[in-house]
């Protein structure tokens, strides 16, 4: 069963700009984000590290960036996430607060020989990155004089209204009035493992590729309450739809496990104290598998109830789609104390596609993409600085990125630094902070929506060994 809800997603700094698109298309721009942690130094630099790439964690943002490192690297990396979220709803404020701690990333590279009297270099890499996750709490609550969500839901013929006789042929006599307490949780995490190879092929010119599995789980739960605490429907009727309403709890829960692959194609030239790096992502395959839930329970003045629920139906959905192709650049000035570096990417949308063509919901979403969605960018600028006579190494960078929903022109920005300690030549210790600041609209139901400020501030530290 496809969940056909309309749902909201925009990304703004200081604009609210609230649009209306599928939720299957958001479920697969969430998967499409490329924004991970690969190791502690690279989350301080943010996307400018595309312009650096002399560490292992070029297995995730260019593979070719391998051949800058001679020796041999292990690197992994802890996290700590707050995500605060500020929910404005009905004159009300409540905020809502999530912690996680994870263990975030294990990267290695080596150079190897093809052979002993072959003098030629390989370098391979192997990452994994487990730092997207999407816990995230959302809470609103409020008294609501001018509609319901049981209007609502009855005019587009619901079943759970029907069933619960709150309805009947679309029709209702609740329609407004009513006390409301919205409560939406999402959680879950992605991984991911890279398998990367790069070589030397001219003086200066690297090139490499790299295969990227990526899986994991999403789940989404939303909760929906409304009473009628001012006692205005008690009038008891022979006949459905019935008046003497008391209170509703509705339920929304999702849970999807998901598996893509994608490759990523990159080169690399140096001249002098300059860097130059270009990388194509190929277009991702995915595989989703949703099971769908949904539960209604609605209770009279006389305290007897309905009751619906869908698990008499076939609540598992299977999706198959090609998520976006994307192309970056990046550049750098590389001294012995200063780096200065940035970098550009561009990921195409609406070339997302979905694969069942036997589904007419889906081949709608398909013919929809070009006014839906749209061609998103990200720039990254930063600057790492070796203190000189020192161990002490400091970062920062900032990251702009425009949404990817058409006619949406609010643009995210991510700040984040860093410091690195070189207690021995082969032994470094290194700590990131990141924080992002967002304000979304939520579309609760057609007329009802939800203003939200979410800040997510991370801290993480690592520990890279050289030998």
């Amino acid at each position: 069963m496809l969940r056909i809800s309309l749902l909201v997603f925009t990304l703004s700094l200081n604009v609210l700009i609230s649009q209306n698109i599928d939720g299957t298309l958001i479920d697969i721009i969430r998967y499409s984000s490329d924004n991970k942690i690969v190791n502690t130094r690279s989350a301080g630099l943010g996307f400018s590290y595309m312009g650096i790439l002399n560490d292992v964690a070029a297995v995730h943002y260019n593979p070719a960036g391998l051949s800058l490192n001679n020796k041999s690297e292990i690197s992994f990396g802890y996290n700590f996430n707050n995500n605060s979220r500020n929910s404005e709803y009905l004159n009300n404020s409540i905020n809502a607060n999530e912690n996680n701690f994870n263990l975030t990333n294990i990267s290695i590279s080596s150079p190897v020989r093809a052979n002993y009297q072959n003098r030629d270099l390989y370098y391979i890499g192997i990452s994994y990155s487990n730092s997207l996750n999407y816990d995230q709490l959302t809470r609103a609550e409020g008294f609501n004089p001018v509609n319901s969500y049981i209007k609502s839901e009855s005019g587009v013929r619901r079943q759970w209204t029907e069933r619960t006789k709150l309805s009947q042929n679309g029709i209702t006599n609740i329609s407004d009035s009513l006390y409301q307490d919205f409560n939406r949780n999402e959680s879950g995490l992605n991984h991911d493992l890279t398998f990367a190879l790069a070589s030397e092929y001219y003086d200066g010119f690297s090139f490499g590729g790299s295969i990227n599995f990526s899986f994991g789980n999403y789940n989404y739960s939303r909760i929906l309450k409304e009473v009628d605490t001012e006692q205005v429907y008690q009038e008891k009727l022979e006949q459905p739809p019935y008046l003497d309403f008391n209170n509703l709890l509705h339920t929304l829960q999702y849970e999807q496990d998901y598996t893509s692959i994608s490759f990523n194609l990159g080169a690399l030239y140096t001249f002098d104290n300059y860097r130059f790096s270009l990388n194509v992502r190929t277009p991702a395959t995915i595989r989703i598998e949703e099971n769908f839930y949904e539960e209604a329970l609605v209770e009279f003045d006389d305290n007897s109830r309905a009751y619906y629920d869908n698990l008499a139906s076939n609540n598992t959905t299977l999706l198959e789609a090609i998520l976006p192709w994307s192309i970056a650049i990046g550049s750098s000035y590389n001294s012995e104390e200063l780096t200065i570096s940035t970098a550009f990417q561009y990921k195409y949308y609406p070339h997302i596609q979905f694969l069942d063509h036997q589904s007419e919901y889906l081949n709608s979403l398909n013919e929809s993409m070009s006014l839906n969605l749209d061609g998103n960018m990200k720039l990254g600028v930063g600057a790492e600085y070796q203190i000189p006579f020192t161990i002490i190494q400091l970062r920062i960078g900032t990251t702009f990125e425009t949404s990817p929903i058409a006619n949406d022109n609010s643009i995210s920005i991510l700040y984040s630094g860093g410091m690195g300690l070189f207690l021995f030549e082969t032994l470094r210790i290194d700590g990131f902070v990141q924080f992002i600041d967002t304000d979304t609209e939520l579309q609760i139901y057609d007329s009802q929506v939800l203003k939200t400020n979410n800040k997510l501030f991370r801290l993480g530290l690592g520990i890279t060994y050289r030998y």
